[in-house]
């Protein structure tokens, strides 16, 4: 355009007129989200679902060697373990 704004094409696939590009459009789960009735993710029980911890180094440019999960796996309850040794692609520092 001349006056130095970018040229948006009016029309999505199928030349139908777009009408949200360019605008704002309000939250459709807004009042949920305000009155507590929205659910999210952590809000979802299964029958049989397990459950995770992170347990991060209270550290923060420690370098971890070893971790010994022997004393986590004896808890009740508790069906594994997970280090950065499980994941073999994960990037190491």
């Amino acid at each position: 355009m001349e006056d130095g704004r970018l040229a948006v094409n009016p029309a999505g696939p199928g030349g139908q007129a777009l009408e949200v590009v360019g605008r704002s459009v309000p939250p459709v789960d807004g009042a949920e989200k305000v009155t507590g009735r929205a659910e999210f993710a952590v809000d979802v029980a299964m029958r049989g679902m397990l459950y995770g911890k992170i347990l991060r180094s209270p550290l923060p440019h420690a370098r971890v060697l070893h971790v010994d999960v022997s004393r986590a796996l004896r808890l009740p309850g508790v069906r594994a373990v997970v280090t950065g040794e499980d994941t073999p692609r994960a990037r190491r520092i």
